[in-house]
């Protein structure tokens, strides 16, 4: 089963259509077949049953021109010629650490995702010292949105210049109960968005940016169709294993 930009845009549990989800504690939902799909990890196709479930009933996401795609990549660098070379840029690869370190993790992670925000605030910084910043791990990002928010959310830290990406994650997971939770999560984006200098009709653009937003969804069904990844966060390790779950500093490093 392929998930489309207007499942994952579709995806919200307020939708009165849709069938009854479980969440966990950390705030994520899941239908009882994505619970089972991540026992039962070869069972991916059914990771993505209810995305299929609130097709008919979610938000449309406005067909892009060329116009729009610049406005929405406008933070960009300006040395781009073309929309086409933005789009590129921003959904190249997101990658820190030296490039000859050893190992190499690519970690599929969801913006909303309560189990990342907790990876990335509570063990990534040791990570990031102990293991990135001495040149043993070269730490990779890869989109997994879980949700039509997590989707938005990607498109916007994919959108800014890549010196300020991983600036622009961290933030965002640290304050991530104070936008993800809101009673309107988008208007709170914008408003974190604004710290990043990124300015109101910048962020519409971003928001309204279809080839953008296509590209994130393709990335991620990559994950999902190259390594059967089922639930975030993952980590790819040097394309070879999958390393699954939140785990602390002293799990994860002893897992790679």
């Amino acid at each position: 089963f392929r998930a489309s930009l207007d499942d994952l845009i579709a995806l919200t549990d307020e939708d009165p259509f849709t069938t009854p989800v479980l969440r966990d504690e950390f705030g994520n939902l899941y239908t009882e077949s994505a619970l089972e799909e991540r026992a039962l990890f070869y069972r991916r196709n059914r990771d993505l049953s209810i995305l299929s479930i609130l097709l008919a009933h979610g938000l449309q996401v406005l067909d892009a021109n060329t116009g729009a795609l610049l406005r929405g990549l406008a933070i960009l660098p300006t040395g781009a010629l073309h929309a086409d070379d933005m789009l590129e840029n921003a959904l190249s690869p997101r990658v820190i650490g030296n490039a000859d370190a050893p190992i190499h993790v690519a970690e599929y992670y969801s913006m909303t995702c309560g189990h990342c925000a907790d990876f990335h605030n509570n063990t990534y910084p040791k990570v990031k010292a102990k293991l990135i910043d001495e040149g043993m791990v070269r730490f990779e990002l890869r989109p997994f949105p879980l949700d039509g928010l997590a989707l938005r959310a990607h498109a916007l830290v994919r959108a800014v210049p890549e010196t300020k990406f991983f600036p622009l994650v961290k933030m965002l997971l640290a304050k991530q109960p104070v936008w993800a939770r809101a009673a309107d999560p988008v208007a709170e984006l914008q408003k974190m968005a604004r710290l990043a200098g990124i300015g109101t009709d910048e962020f519409n653009g971003i928001m309204q940016n279809r080839p953008l937003l296509e590209g994130i969804v393709n990335q991620r069904q990559k994950g999902i169709d190259q390594w059967r990844i089922s639930s975030t966060p993952s980590f790819v390790v040097n394309d070879d294993s999958v390393l699954a779950g939140n785990m602390s500093y002293e799990e994860f490093a002893e897992a790679l």
